[in-house]
């Protein structure tokens, strides 16, 4: 439930920042990046207004390192790099699991592109999706897909870490966080959640890991009409935030803000074997992850070429890789 306040612009960094400092944080360490000096530049801005301490290291060892002495203090520090850095630190967050000491950690997903044409965006969602050896489990994570989403996801990512007592990873979409909309601020209500009553670390993984695929579903946005579609379009970050905007008349859009298992459940009256286009710039391997993921859906590919312009003419490109698609199962 969410308790509508007033409209602000903002753009996605603002926002971001904005989020963490109304969810108590106090504490922000990143290593220097490109892709995520704005998010910086914004915390160094506002966290020493609101008496918080926002610092930049020279790695990210010494971020995470920093934020895992404030952890264990007892406040829940903010932590942001790129997707290659978040990569390399793997060693220094199995601390984390290890002593059980909470964060929230921003992904900013950026890579260089393999080739001319290539996206920006990293396409190694397994990491996120499939067990993770320092917990053998899924690393919980929120992707906002809008704006008017990225408050509610922070907040929520914060009390997930809080009540965890583990990393909680909030991925940015670069192309959602250079957007700037007029966005209705709002309160998020707690999340109620059961309380966490084994001893042993290995029964608590289990439990917790259980809570999360129970949560799941609720990062799971969806627009659609009430009878069964014709297909569904599924898509992730700022994609999926376009693909809402738009008119698809009696089709139907799902949005996944979260690639934890079991986030993806069709609504009661879809029938399994409804088509499912995944939504993706060329090279995405997205597609393929929640083949392996959900064998019982019925995908289908829709990668469309990289264009800094999108979302002008997205529509129209999908459109007509609808329609090629469909003449290709129609010669079949």
């Amino acid at each position: 439930m969410i308790v509508e306040q007033h409209a602000a612009v903002y753009n996605g960094f603002q926002m971001c920042i904005e989020a963490v400092l109304k969810s108590g944080c106090r504490h922000y360490f990143a290593s220097p990046s490109p892709m995520q000096s704005l998010l910086l530049n914004e915390g160094l801005t506002r966290f020493p207004a609101h008496h918080g301490v926002c610092l930049q290291t020279q790695t990210t060892t010494e971020a995470l390192s920093m934020a895992q002495g404030v952890g264990q203090l007892g406040d829940i520090p903010f932590i942001s790099s790129n997707y290659s850095d978040f990569l390399s630190a793997q060693h220094v967050l199995s601390h984390f699991f290890q002593e059980e000491v909470p964060c929230v950690y921003a992904v900013v997903l950026y890579q260089a592109p393999e080739f001319t044409g290539a996206a920006t965006l990293p396409y190694g969602y397994a990491c996120f999706q499939n067990a993770w050896p320092g917990s053998g489990f899924p690393f919980p994570h929120l992707m906002p897909s809008h704006l008017s989403h990225v408050q509610n996801n922070v907040q929520e990512a914060f009390a997930l870490a809080d009540y965890l007592r583990q990393p909680v990873i909030l991925l940015l979409d670069p192309m959602l966080l250079s957007t700037t909309q007029t966005v209705q601020n709002a309160e998020c209500i707690e999340l109620t959640l059961p309380p966490i009553q084994e001893n042993n670390v290995l029964q608590r993984a289990k439990q917790k890991h259980k809570h999360l695929q129970a949560l799941a579903p609720r990062w799971l946005r969806h627009w659609g009409p009430n009878h069964p579609p014709d297909y569904a379009l599924i898509a992730t970050g700022a994609m999926g935030g376009w693909l809402l905007e738009m008119d698809w008349h009696e089709n139907a859009i799902l949005v996944l803000d979260s690639l934890y298992p079991g986030t993806l459940k069709l609504p009661a009256h879809y029938p399994i074997e409804l088509p499912l286009y995944v939504v993706e710039f060329e090279p995405g391997c997205l597609w393929e992850q929640l083949q392996q993921q959900y064998p019982y859906y019925t995908f289908h590919s829709l990668k469309i070429p990289w264009e800094r312009s999108a979302p002008v003419g997205l529509q129209a490109t999908l459109v007509a890789h609808l329609l090629a698609n469909s003449q290709k199962e129609t010669d079949l």
